[in-house]
């Protein structure tokens, strides 16, 4: 059977006795063009091993079985998982986790015995999508790539550039390299979502995790204030004279009167170093 069709969908619903939980986010990818093309984006080879996040009703799984070596399928909702444990119980490439993929990551990716190189794909629920990739990122061993679908919106600003820059974009950004691929309306899903979703591709870059602490208090502090200057709100919330702190933009090329969605990941490594000893 297809997974990824409005038929299947609805059928294991009704058999099952399941309801999509709004509350986790679940709408369900009902198109076998937008699965395929989803994981095509992630440019699977024969022998990869695959961490999918948020398998669901196994539309994006049977798919990455066909294409992966080993397929890692995490699902936080237990009725699904029953579903997916009888879908997959024949397919001994495919393994079932039962889990909260932010606790998984969260508390170290061999957990769950996965070797050094992996790639992670998924349909991520709004509410975890920035801690999640957070996490993915600044894993021990960080995967080769994450490709996933979001909210249109999140998509945009994980990929935003100065002068649309946010205090996501920095976090992902100064840690990965992020992509925009392509947006699937929401027809795509069912139920069908108000907002459409976004193919986003992210792909870890070596960083110093211990700077990251430094960097996000001076960004945090900037982007509390977004449509003020940037020389102002430094220099009273980090107790700061204007003087040092006029000293410290004008090193990093930064003018006074700039807000914090106009500076570069380049520009905020180099306040951060002049601010913050």
């Amino acid at each position: 059977m297809e997974l990824a069709s409005r038929i299947a969908v609805q059928r294991l619903l009704k058999q099952y006795g399941v309801r999509p939980r709004k509350a986790l986010g679940q709408n369900f990818l009902v198109s076998t063009a937008a699965r395929n093309k989803l994981v095509a984006a992630a440019h699977i080879k024969e022998g990869d091993i695959i961490v999918e996040i948020g398998a669901g009703l196994g539309a994006i799984t049977q798919e990455l079985a066909r294409r992966a070596g080993r397929v890692i399928a995490i699902e936080r909702d237990e009725n699904l998982c029953v579903v997916l444990e009888n879908l997959f119980k024949d397919t001994p490439n495919v393994e079932i986790l039962c889990d909260d993929a932010l606790k998984v990551f969260d508390i170290g990716i061999l957990s769950f015995g996965i070797p050094k190189t992996y790639k992670v794909l998924g349909n991520i629920p709004y509410k975890i999508t920035g801690p999640l990739v957070r996490a993915l990122v600044d894993a021990e061993k960080p995967p080769r790539s994450i490709t996933f679908m979001a909210q249109k919106e999140v998509g945009e600003r994980i990929c935003a550039q100065p002068p649309h820059m946010s205090l996501l974009a920095l976090a992902v950004q100064h840690a990965a390299h992020a992509s925009f691929i392509y947006t699937i309306p929401g027809g795509n899903f069912y139920p069908k979502p108000k907002v459409d979703s976004a193919v986003i591709t992210i792909t870890p870059k070596a960083h110093d995790i211990s700077q990251d602490t430094k960097l996000f208090s001076v960004a945090k502090t900037a982007f509390q204030n977004p449509r003020k200057q940037i020389l102002g709100t430094l220099s009273r919330n980090l107790n700061k004279s204007r003087a040092e702190t006029e000293r410290a933009l004008a090193s990093c090329n930064i003018a006074p009167a700039q807000r914090p969605q106009e500076l570069s990941i380049n520009q905020w490594h180099c306040l951060t170093e002049k601010l913050i000893r």
